[in-house]
């Protein structure tokens, strides 16, 4: 890695469930800076406030990776439903969306 390369954790909405505790470990989000390119690592995480925060303070991605495909109405807080996705893009000010799980 040099100096055109910059690797930001940033906040994700979930918990974590591995192992015979709970909430031993952090969930986040990443963002890189490469060059003059910015993309968006969501990971696993439910909507909420973070994506319009995070949008405001890095203007906007070029590309966004976020999240879809394992959702249910039970697990809202955790994982995003599909107009979640979309909504969480355009709070990130995304230019292209690649949505994945």
């Amino acid at each position: 890695m040099d100096d055109s390369t910059k690797i930001t954790a940033l906040p994700a909405r979930h918990f974590s469930g591995r192992g015979f505790k709970r909430n031993q470990s952090l969930w986040c989000s990443y963002a890189l800076e490469i060059n003059d390119k910015k993309i968006y690592l969501g990971g696993d995480s439910g909507y909420d406030t973070h994506f319009k925060e995070i949008g405001e303070t890095f203007n906007s991605f070029d590309l966004v990776i976020l999240e879809n495909g394992q959702y249910d109405k039970n697990w809202k807080y955790i994982h995003m439903m599909p107009e979640e996705v979309v909504t969480a893009a355009e709070d990130l000010n995304a230019k292209q969306l690649l949505a994945v799980h």
